[in-house]
């Protein structure tokens, strides 16, 4: 089960330790890095982990395809400023011992998957600095039995700057799930009900907002980053459900990453 926080990791740092893009690039580049992360269980409940793995480090910066930032993208339109990209996200196992969930079974870890689309909102030339709205549409599969569990649309605007060798970015946006996700998480169905924890059925709608910082740089062939996350549950559609245990989170997390190897072939100038 030691692959559960390493998939964690893996989804949640690996935005912090990739390179954007710039001149003189070359095509691909390939190392190792070591990321830690300190989350709740799952949005509401009241108990953190935390996790310090190794993760893979790779870019990939085609004429038409780019790996890296977190993301693959393949550019479908004439324009840069429209892009499809294909991102994941990912949620830690939830063990029935935790607090709101005693003598309820155990959550497998999920992965979500699926396509985003991406608008510039500044004039520009590379994907270093500006503003962009972006849309992510996933879809939630359990990692033991890649069942469904519903479907997520996060919406955000996300801002990137630079300033001496540092890389900033902020976004914020909210958060919308299907019954079928909500269910997963924050259902709780007769034969669970005790003293302190009522049925529960949730529906469709609005899961709160989410506000991110992250910061990272480059020395020669090493990336160091991190990310600090305020997530709400304010004016969720469960937010009643008394698996909710707090509204607020703080999710903190740091990586690092060696380059071990690149291509002597430079990426095309008009990579984004």
């Amino acid at each position: 089960m030691a692959y559960f926080p390493i998939l964690y990791l893996l989804f949640s740092a690996t935005t912090l330790i990739y390179s954007p893009y710039a001149e003189a690039d070359p095509l691909w580049e390939l190392g190792l890095g070591l990321a830690g992360v300190s989350a709740p269980l799952y949005r509401g409940s009241n108990q953190n982990q935390t996790f310090l793995v190794p993760i893979p480090y790779f870019v990939y910066r085609g004429e038409k395809l780019k790996v890296g930032d977190g993301v693959i993208r393949s550019q479908l339109f004439g324009s840069e400023a429209i892009k499809i990209d294909f991102s994941a996200a990912a949620n830690l196992p939830v063990p029935g011992h935790a607090n709101s969930r005693v003598g309820m079974p155990d959550l497998a870890p999920t992965v979500e998957i699926g396509p985003s689309l991406e608008l510039d909102l500044d004039s520009r030339t590379d994907n270093s600095s500006g503003w962009s709205l972006k849309f992510p549409l996933r879809l939630a599969l359990s990692l033991e039995n890649f069942g469904r569990h519903g479907a997520t649309f996060a919406p955000y605007v996300d801002y990137k700057s630079h300033y001496q060798g540092w890389q900033f970015a902020a976004s914020a946006g909210p958060l919308f799930a299907t019954q079928t996700y909500h269910d997963f998480y924050y259902e709780v169905l007769p034969q669970y009900v005790i003293p302190g924890r009522m049925e529960y059925h949730p529906a469709a709608g609005y899961s709160g907002s989410r506000l991110t910082f992250t910061l990272r740089r480059r020395l020669d062939n090493v990336w160091v980053g991190s990310f600090v996350r305020i997530d709400s549950l304010n004016g969720a559609q469960f937010g009643d459900s008394p698996l909710v245990q707090q509204r607020y989170a703080v999710i903190v997390g740091f990586g690092v990453s060696w380059i071990m190897a690149r291509s002597t072939t430079q990426a095309p100038t008009n990579h984004p």
